[in-house]
């Protein structure tokens, strides 16, 4: 999930940021390196605000950051504000929603899963459902999972059509969204057949 968190500057902002800079650049530049904090920066224009971009599972995350923020703390900043944004267009969109033109027909499905579902074994899980599923339809030629590991940390679960034939509960469960068919680069076969590349639609 993406949560943007903004900060409302105090009028001598610019003035008194220089004192406690370097500690803030650090304390951001560590959560950008964890793969929680996606962007950050001042508005330009005036410099009145600032946006925070944080890529986590939970608001929790950019207000621990908020309240340990030496601007914060030391009054630069009067006021944050923390809102989760739902964000639909984009290589890095958590909820990518295709036009209709796009997912109708041969359309793949996608699970985005964040670095901390990762690290908890949500994969593993995910996947072990998936290789029952596939048992029980009879393991079907075109039906397949697949991984693909994102820069962040986190992971793309991609699912063939016919997973939306043989498995549709399940999908539907796990509230995957319509998409195209993922690039084949650090595309990784989970469930199916090894074949499966060179027939998949």
């Amino acid at each position: 999930m993406h949560y943007l968190l903004f900060y409302d500057y105090a009028p001598d902002y610019l003035e008194r940021r220089a004192e406690f800079r370097n500690e803030h650049l650090t304390l951001a530049w560590q959560a950008q390196e964890c793969g929680e904090l996606i962007l950050g920066g001042a508005l330009a224009d005036p410099a009145d605000r600032g946006v925070l971009l944080f890529q986590c599972d939970s608001p929790e995350v950019p207000a621990r950051f908020a309240e340990a923020d030496p601007y914060v703390r030391h009054g630069l900043v009067t006021r944050y504000e923390i809102r989760p944004w739902t964000t639909v267009v984009g290589q890095d969109a958590t909820s990518p929603v295709r036009p209709a033109s796009d997912v109708q027909g041969n359309s793949w499905y996608r699970l985005s899963m964040t670095k901390s579902q990762v690290e908890e074994g949500e994969i593993e899980a995910r996947k072990q459902a998936f290789d029952d599923a596939f048992a029980a339809a009879g393991a079907p030629r075109i039906m397949a999972l697949f991984k693909q590991e994102r820069e962040d940390g986190g992971t793309d679960l991609f699912f063939t059509p016919d997973c939306d034939t043989f498995a549709a509960e399940l999908l539907k469960g796990w509230r995957v969204i319509p998409c195209v068919r993922p690039s084949l680069i650090r595309l990784h076969l989970l469930v199916g057949h090894n074949e499966i590349t060179y027939y998949m639609p």
